[in-house]
């Protein structure tokens, strides 16, 4: 794990404008990336989390009012897809579907990009618990008292690196709390709520019309 890396991506989605209210899924999502259908009896090999299906609505403070952003996730997190809301509009969408492309879209001026998945899905594992000792010394990792969001009990951690200071919780594999400080600005986000093992709709993991969409 290249924490440097991770705190620079966890970062860049913060930025991202993201409201906890449920959203609908918008309108215009329907070119099939391929078939995502995937039989609930097959397991994959790999579990990126504890449970087959879910769906996350987190809200996000120290950007701007009204910024959130809706998760599912299937086959256990490895098919994900994350809606970035920014004052209630829909701002970007990552999908991810476990065929090798991670795709970024832009809403506002309707361009995305597809480009070689480094991860399963398109949020981040916890898996804190697994960084090497080495480098849990390195970032100055610290276990603090066991928190519970989204009705779940969580265990926290933070990390420093590089001047950024970071604090996460998470269950079943999954983050649902990621607070970053960096000099004096704090960005944190939230998990509202979790649904889990939820039927999700394969119309989440479509591309939206009329995007242009550039492969890299």
């Amino acid at each position: 794990m290249n924490h440097s890396k991770y705190i620079a991506f966890i970062l860049t989605g913060l930025f991202l404008g993201c409201t906890a209210e449920k959203k609908e899924i918008p309108a215009g999502d329907s070119t099939v990336i391929n078939d995502t259908v995937q039989s609930a009896l097959q397991e994959p090999a790999f579990k990126k989390y504890d449970i087959r299906s879910g769906i996350i609505r987190f809200e996000i403070s120290g950007r701007e009012p009204g910024s959130s952003k809706l998760v599912y996730f299937d086959d256990f997190g490895n098919k994900e897809v994350s809606y970035i809301y920014s004052r209630d509009k829909i701002s970007e969408k990552w999908i991810n579907i476990n065929d090798g492309s991670f795709y970024t879209l832009n809403y506002e001026n309707k361009t995305g990009a597809k480009r070689n998945a480094s991860r399963p899905g398109t949020e981040e594992r916890f898996d804190i618990e697994e960084m090497p000792l080495e480098m849990q010394k390195e970032n100055k990792l610290k276990q603090h008292k066991d928190s519970t969001f989204a009705g779940k009990p969580c265990k926290v951690y933070s990390l420093e690196s590089g001047g950024i200071k970071t604090t996460k919780a998470g269950w079943a594999h999954i983050i649902l709390m990621l607070e970053t400080e960096v000099t004096d600005l704090k960005f944190r986000t939230v998990a509202k709520t979790l649904e889990e093992n939820a039927a999700i709709p394969d119309s989440v993991y479509t591309l939206p019309e009329n995007f242009t969409i550039k492969e890299f």
